[in-house]
């Protein structure tokens, strides 16, 4: 989430707090329990990525004991890998492995989400996931669309 502001506040230096804080107030308001606080920072992290800093990501994830990062900046992680015990996805391998796992929930999405890119012009579903990094995922969501409209099944 600091990074998130910092390059938000980077993009809109004119931007009011609300505008830059008022999403992290409401994501940390939705889910406490989420917030990761009181880890240190470990010297071998400042060495182990391709950038140093991404050594508070690592830090973080590993003092919050979480099973899963997700980042786009993937490469950077990529030799820590082997060294955490948490696993490392890129944001379109992720979204995969979800559907994978909960096909019911990346059901309902979809629904939601066709409904809501069918109200807008110039871009469907597909598009916009392909767009936002997935088109991985963008191809199983699309696999599922055609399923549906072939066997009347939405």
């Amino acid at each position: 989430m600091t990074e998130y502001q910092y390059h938000i506040r980077k993009k809109n230096p004119g931007w009011s707090d609300e505008q830059v804080g008022g999403w992290r107030r409401r994501l940390t308001g939705a889910f406490p329990q989420a917030m990761v606080a009181g880890y240190e920072i470990d010297e071998a992290y400042l060495t182990a990525g391709q950038d140093k800093f991404d050594a508070h990501v690592i830090a973080a994830a590993e003092h919050g004991k979480v099973d899963y990062l997700v980042t786009a900046n993937y490469s950077d992680f990529e030799p820590m890998v082997d060294d955490v015990e948490f696993e490392i996805h890129r944001p379109d391998d992720m979204l995969c492995l979800i559907e994978e796992r909960r096909s019911d929930a990346v059901s309902a999405a979809t629904r939601r989400q066709m409904d809501y890119w069918a109200k807008r012009s110039g871009k469907n579903l597909h598009q916009a996931l392909t767009d936002a990094g997935a088109p991985a995922f963008a191809q199983r969501v699309q696999r599922r669309i055609s399923h549906w409209a072939l066997t009347g099944k939405y």
